[in-house]
């Protein structure tokens, strides 16, 4: 069972004034962590990416003094392609059971963007 965490640092999220709101966030740059066992040991890998949040109406809107972690996190998922977090989850759960725990490897980054198409082979060839 791999176990999934947000993370961010002081430069996660770009803010700018719309209207009378200040601080509005307009991008988020995430990373998701995946911890899982591999052969009986602890083996992490974190994925990252940037989301855009929907800025147009601003009726609910919360003052960024007053956010909370679970905030931004919604803010993420609901930014998110529908499959996009499932995505990034199996990359992470596939990653750490391909990792050569033998050889030492534990932690790893992997950068795989989503996308919503696929590439397909011609049935000719």
């Amino acid at each position: 069972m791999t176990t999934y965490t947000w993370e961010f640092d002081e430069n996660s999220v770009t803010t700018k004034t719309i209207g009378s709101n200040s601080s509005v966030i307009i991008q988020i740059d995430w990373m998701l962590k995946g911890v899982g066992t591999k052969d009986g040991v602890d083996a992490t890998v974190i994925t990252s990416g940037t989301v855009y949040p929907d800025t147009s109406d601003l009726s609910s809107f919360t003052a960024f003094s007053d956010l909370t972690k679970t905030q931004i996190e919604t803010m993420i998922t609901d930014s998110m392609q529908p499959g996009e977090l499932s995505f990034y989850q199996n990359l992470i759960t596939e990653t750490i059971s391909n990792m050569d725990i033998a050889g030492g490897f534990i932690n790893s980054r992997v950068f795989k963007p989503f996308s919503e198409t696929s590439n397909q082979e011609l049935p000719f060839l």
